[in-house]
Formats: structure tokens, sequence, C-alpha cells
């Protein structure tokens, strides 16, 4: 199944997470991004995956760069991630067992914060 799933990434300026991320996605054919023009390394990063599409979109919403990204997707499937998520062995293996013609229309996959490499029990708000 992985064969027709595309991940699909937004960024800004996310050099410090980006390669973390990507080298746990090296299983895809296809990496979808829609970079809101970052001013640090983030570009060079994922120029180095040679998997990764980048596209440029000067960022308005999240709803309008997700829908962006959606139109770049060639596959049937898209993993929506974070560019700081990390996807696991198991979940890779979750994925690639699942069915080629599921009687569903899409997924959710529980996660966990982490800050500093360990999991956070809560999560603060700002409000």
């Amino acid at each position: 199944m992985l064969e027709e799933v595309t991940p699909l990434i937004l960024t800004f300026n996310e050099a410090l997470n980006i390669d973390r991320t990507l080298q746990h996605l090296t299983w895809a054919k296809t990496i979808v991004v829609i970079d809101s023009y970052s001013t640090d390394e983030t570009i060079k990063i994922l120029q180095s995956y040679p998997q990764v599409q980048i596209f440029q979109r000067e960022f308005d919403t999240h709803t309008n760069q997700w829908n962006y990204g959606l139109q770049q997707v060639k596959t049937e499937w898209v993993l929506s991630l974070d560019a700081d998520y990390l996807l696991t062995d198991d979940l890779i293996s979750e994925l690639d067992a699942l069915p080629k013609e599921p009687l569903v229309d899409g997924y959710l996959v529980r996660f966990k914060y982490c800050v500093w490499q360990a999991a956070s029990r809560h999560i603060a708000s700002t409000s």
C-alpha cells in the first residue's frame, strides 16, 4: 500500500525539524512539500531528498495551504504531516499492510506530543 501514499508536509523555517522527519519517509516515492517561502535552510535540506517535490506558496490560511497541497498529489492516499512529526516503524508497517481497496475514505492516527524527545502528558493552552 505504501506506493499509493504520498506524504504531504507544510513548511516554514523548519530547518531544525524537517531532516529528522524526512529520514522516516524514505519509503515514499514522492513527498509533496508546500513551503511558505522559508528563509532558513529548509529548502536546502528538502532538495537533498530526491523524492521531495517542493512547491512554494505564500501562506494565507492552513486550509488553503493544505488544499493547494492536495492539488499537487497524484496518488489516491495522502499522509498529512507537520514538519516535526516522526513516523515509527510500526506505523509504516501498518500503512503498508492496509488493503489496496479499502472500504473507507480515510484513517485517523493517534500520536504523541514530545518535547525534547520526551512524551508530554499535557498540552498547554496559550489562552
